[in-house]
């Protein structure tokens, strides 16, 4: 849980902030005043493909955000694996990585955001 915190603060910028008492080892992350990530160390979770592995499943997750060229310095600096991408017929920019435990993520800039 501690390099999944530390990486979304680090990486995104997100803040630790106030969690609701649940039985499990969690944490939720901020932007601003809102929690917009909630991570939750999970047990025997289903993840409904029928498979029975009790491993949660997502595709991924995204963030639009400015700051593109402090983004990829950070990920630089840091040694994290990314691609980026443009999406077809909006030309948003694409920044796309995993985090610390693999779930994907993409973090979303305007067509015209300098690298």
């Amino acid at each position: 849980m501690p390099e999944l915190v530390a990486f979304y603060v680090d990486l995104l910028g997100l803040r630790p902030g106030p969690r609701p008492p649940f039985g499990n080892v969690g944490a939720w992350l901020y932007c601003g005043e809102h929690p917009v990530v909630h991570l939750n160390q999970a047990a025997d979770l289903r993840d409904g493909d029928g498979d029975g592995d009790g491993e949660p499943r997502i595709s991924h997750f995204a963030f639009a955000a400015s700051g593109l060229g402090e983004l990829l310095e950070r990920l630089r600096r840091g040694g994290v694996p990314h691609r980026i991408g443009v999406v077809p017929g909006s030309g948003v920019q694409q920044v796309n990585v995993r985090d610390p435990d693999g779930n994907a993520l993409h973090i979303d800039f305007a067509p015209d955001e300098p690298r």
